[in-house]
C-alpha cells in the first residue's frame, strides 16, 4: 500500500509525462554478477576536445585455447551455446590488429553479458573487439549520438583497414552515426531503432499494460514523456532516424530484424530499396531474443557479413553450437565437444 500512495503521488505531483520522461533516461542496465570482471578491462576513448566515453576491451587480447558456454531462457525460449577454439595457431595466423569491431550496446544492455560474444567474435576474426555502453549509461541522455566523437577519434588514431560497427536496438543510433564519419566502415544493425516513439509505446505495452498503475498512465502520457526526452537530450526524431540517414550514404549496411518483433519491426524496412542496404528478416523472434543473438540463421548471417564470406549453419568450428535444451541429441553434441 505504501508503494501503491508513493506511486500514485509521484505521478500527479510532478506530471505521468516528466515521470516516465526521467525513468526512460535515467540508467536501466541490471546489475550483473560474476567472474566475469577480470576477464575485461575499461578504457576511456577521447574525443580531441577531452569528452570521453568507456570501452569494454578484453583483458587478454592474444587467441588461446578455449571454450565459452552459457544458458539463457527469455520467455519460455531456452537455449544453450557452447564455442570451443580448436585451432589456435590458425586463429592467430589470421589476427589483424589492423580491423576493429565496435558494438554499441543496445537501451539497458548491459556490457557484462555480451563478453561471451565479445570473446567469441574476437577470436574468429583476428581483430579488436571494442563494446560501447548503452546509451541509458551516459551522464546525459542523448541516444548514444554523444558516443560518435570518441569512438571516430578513436577510430582515426588507430587507423584500421576495416572497421565494422555492430548496432543493438537503439545502439543503432550512434553505430549509423559513426559509419558517416569513417572510411572503410560496415554498418550491421541487429533489431535497430527506426522509430523511438514507436519503440517506447510498444515496450509499455509489453511490460507495463497489465500493471495496475497502468490505470493513472495513458497512451497520451507515454507519448508525452517521449518529447519531454526529445527537449532534454538536444535532439528530435530526424536526428536519430537511421533509415533517413542511410538514404544519404554508400556505407555497406547490414539489416537484421524479425517479423514478430513488436519493438523494431522488420516491416519498417518494407520500403526501403537500397543498394547498399542488405535485409535479413527473420520469424518467431521477439525483441530479447534478437539482442541475444540465440538464433543459428540470425547468427550466421551476422558472422558471415563480418567475416564478408559464406558461412553455413553446420560449421560449429566458427558459429559454435546453439542447442534447445529439450534437445538431446544437440546437448549430446555439445557434452561430447
Amino acid at each position: 500500500m505504501k508503494l501503491y500512495i508513493s506511486i500514485f503521488f509521484t505521478f500527479f505531483l510532478s506530471g505521468c509525462s516528466t515521470f516516465i520522461a526521467n525513468k526512460i533516461v535515467s540508467s536501466n542496465t541490471p546489475e550483473v554478477s560474476g567472474n566475469i570482471a577480470k576477464h575485461i578491462v575499461l578504457v576511456d576513448l577521447c574525443d580531441n576536445d577531452s569528452h570521453c566515453i568507456k570501452g569494454q576491451k578484453l583483458n587478454n587480447s592474444e587467441v588461446h585455447n578455449m571454450t565459452l558456454s552459457f544458458n539463457f531462457e527469455i520467455n519460455e525460449n531456452r537455449k544453450k551455446w557452447l564455442f570451443t577454439l580448436r585451432n589456435a595457431d590458425l586463429a592467430n595466423s589470421n589476427s589483424d590488429n589492423r580491423n576493429l569491431i565496435f558494438i554499441f550496446l543496445g537501451y539497458s544492455q548491459p556490457s557484462e553479458i555480451i563478453y561471451m560474444h565479445q570473446q567469441w567474435l574476437q577470436n574468429i576474426s583476428g581483430a579488436e573487439v571494442i563494446v560501447i555502453q548503452s546509451a541509458d549509461k551516459s551522464e546525459s541522455f542523448q541516444f548514444g549520438l554523444d558516443y560518435v566523437s570518441p569512438v571516430v577519434s578513436y577510430i582515426e588514431k588507430n587507423k584500421p583497414n576495416q572497421v565494422h560497427l555492430i548496432g543493438f536496438s537503439m545502439g543503432a543510433v550512434a553505430a549509423q552515426a559513426v559509419s558517416e564519419k569513417v572510411d572503410n566502415a560496415h554498418l550491421h544493425l541487429v533489431a535497430p531503432m527506426t522509430n523511438f516513439e514507436h519503440s517506447t509505446i510498444a515496450i509499455w505495452d509489453i511490460l507495463h499494460k497489465e500493471k495496475f498503475y497502468s490505470k493513472f498512465i495513458s497512451q497520451v502520457d507515454v507519448e508525452e514523456a517521449v518529447q519531454k526526452v526529445y527537449e532534454n537530450s538536444n535532439a528530435d526524431a530526424q536526428d536519430i532516424d537511421i533509415i533517413r540517414r542511410l538514404k544519404s550514404t554508400t556505407v555497406p549496411t547490414y539489416i537484421y530484424a524479425s517479423i514478430d518483433d513488436r519493438v523494431t519491426p522488420a516491416s519498417d524496412w518494407k520500403d526501403i530499396h537500397l543498394k547498399h542496404v542488405q535485409l535479413n528478416t527473420y520469424n518467431g523472434l521477439n525483441h530479447l531474443e534478437m539482442m541475444a543473438l540465440i538464433h543459428k540463421p540470425l547468427i550466421k548471417d551476422v558472422v558471415s557479413n563480418l567475416l564478408q564470406t559464406d558461412i553455413i549453419e553446420t560449421d560449429t568450428e566458427t558459429l559454435g553450437v546453439l542447442c534447445d535444451t529439450a534437445d538431446n541429441a544437440c546437448l549430446s553434441e555439445i557434452a561430447g565437444r
